[in-house]
This record gives C-alpha cells, structure tokens and sequence, in this order.
C-alpha cells in the first residue's frame, strides 16, 4: 500500500477504527472491528479495500452510500453486533432475502423466533402457483358455466374466471387475522 492510500485509510477508518455507513439517507456508524464479524460479506469487505476504491466511498462526506433499505439495514448491521439475524415483522419476506443477498448474507442465520415471517410469503406463494395449476388443469380439463346471482342478462363465466375472482379473497382471508371474521 502506498503512503497516500495508508493515510487515506486512515482518515477514512478513522484513528478510533469507526466507519460510517449511509444507507438510504440513515447514517449508522460502528466500528471497523464490528464489520469484520460476518467474513465474506459486503461489509466485511469494505474494512479490506482502500476506501478510495470502493464505488460506494464518497470522498467528500467520508462515507460510504448504499442506496438499500435503511430500515433492514438497521437488522443486518444488529447481526454484525450481536451475531443474531432478526427479520422486522413489517417487511415481506422477498424483500428481505434481497437484501441478505446484496450484503452477502445467508438467511440460514435467521433467528428460529423471525423463520416463520420470513418464509410465510415464500409459502403463500407456492400455494397461490399450486391453486393456479389446479385452476389451469381444471379449467382446460372441463369447461364450465357460472351465471352470477344479481347479472343482468345472466352474464355467463367460466370456471377459471370464477376461480381468479375469488382467489384475492382467499388470499387475504388467510394473510390478514384483521380482514374479516372467517379470517380470526
């Protein structure tokens, strides 16, 4: 390393060995100690490069910018600090696999307490493509005619379009305890 990027280094990491991280508008700051907790991720990197290197580093502020998720971030930093992953229960599960995935985390690090959150969406989802090739199936196998109670002209409907009518109704029975009181 040369003298120049050695002292860069070190304004950048500081003589304290703290780093500063903004993450979509949020600064967080810890140390560089902290960062190498998680080896082989995004952030344990940054505490190998010249800060100057790295297309995240801004010069002029000292910080490095990622323009993720802050309030994610604020559970992925908590992991690097405690060695525990915790997923907030007000974000779906896809978003935040995507961001375990840019920082370079794993989800097997998920806490037991935060498992069933996190995969819920992932199941729903299966079991929405498992219903859609039901209806499909169905609807290519046998075709069939609905007449709607209350259509004037006696509107006829096909199977599958009774089936995707109803299907936004049986998802949020289930998703949502709130949403009506079949769903409690």
């Amino acid at each position: 390393m040369l003298g120049g990027e050695r002292a860069d280094n070190e304004r950048v990491l500081g003589t304290r060995n703290k780093i500063i991280l903004n993450v979509g508008g949020l600064r967080h700051e810890t140390y560089v100690g902290t960062l190498r907790n998680i080896p082989d991720s995004r952030l344990f990197s940054l505490t190998n490069n010249n800060p100057t290197q790295v297309p995240e580093f801004d010069p002029n502020s000292g910080e490095f910018f990622f323009d993720r998720h802050p309030l994610v971030f604020a559970q992925i930093l908590n992991y690097y600090r405690t060695g525990k992953l915790h997923c907030p229960n007000d974000v779906c599960g896809p978003i935040f696999e995507e961001e375990l995935a840019f920082w370079g985390l794993e989800d097997a690090s998920i806490e037991t307490c935060c498992w069933m959150n996190y995969k819920k969406h992932g199941e729903a989802q299966a079991n929405l493509s498992s219903f859609d090739r039901m209806v499909e199936e169905g609807a290519s196998e046998h075709e069939y005619s609905f007449h709607e109670e209350g259509d004037v002209g006696l509107q006829t409907r096909s199977y599958k379009q009774v089936l995707c009518k109803y299907k936004s109704r049986v998802w949020l029975t289930m998703e949502e305890p709130s949403s009506s009181f079949t769903a409690k």
